[in-house]
């Protein structure tokens, strides 16, 4: 009998603007500091989940349990949508008018802007969970609407102060990456949880949130 566990590794903080893919990003300490989601089969042998948690561990993953449909919806958002956004971009540019000259100066802004557009498999990613992905596409749609009404009536402070207030935000992001560390208050030291008791309590925390 087989023993399924979905896993899902994410790379670490410090390569994260790296911008390289595939062999080329290959690193010892590629998902150092990081965390691996795994979402075993519920039926999964607390042995098998074990060793996929060791397996993390060995290359400086913690581990993370998630049920499947959560996490396909949660990643939708930050692995398929920035892709979608890179297409839209990248396309938009293309069709204006004297594209090509304002491909001539465009710099490191715009080639990280679109560097999603490498994901492979990414319209087949965007129809396989549509109703994720249409909930995100939404999202975003309202969020460009209202920075468009600001542009427009010429809110300046306003659309300033948003961005400013963003870019503490992402800032903050990263440095709680770097750190690994979610918890908002510290932990007394206590002894290394069971495979079974790590899996309950990250259930637990989702439910009391």
């Amino acid at each position: 009998q087989g023993h399924y566990s979905g896993v899902k590794p994410v790379l670490a903080a410090d390569v994260l603007d790296d911008g390289r893919v595939g062999l080329e990003a290959a690193s010892p300490d590629l998902f150092r500091d990081s965390v691996r989601c795994l979402m075993p089969a519920a039926r999964a042998e607390e042995k098998a989940v074990e060793t996929a948690i060791n397996i993390g561990l060995l290359v400086g993953a913690q581990p993370y349990f998630l049920d499947p449909h959560e996490y396909d919806s949660l990643a939708q958002g930050v692995d398929t949508i920035p892709g979608l956004l890179s297409a839209a971009l990248f396309r938009a540019i293309t069709q204006a008018a004297g594209w090509r000259d304002i491909l001539r100066f465009a710099g490191p802004t715009f080639a990280l802007g679109t560097a999603a557009l490498r994901q492979p498999d990414l319209g087949y990613q965007a129809i396989q969970n549509k109703a994720a992905t249409l909930r995100w596409l939404e999202s975003i749609i309202n969020e460009l609407r209202a920075m468009q009404q600001q542009i427009y009536e010429g809110e300046s402070e306003t659309l300033d102060a948003l961005l400013q207030q963003l870019a503490i935000e992402r800032e903050e992001w990263l440095r709680q990456r770097a750190r690994n560390d979610w918890q908002e208050f510290p932990l007394n030291n206590i002894d290394p949880l069971t495979m079974r008791e790590r899996l309950l309590g990250s259930r637990r925390k989702k439910s009391d949130n």
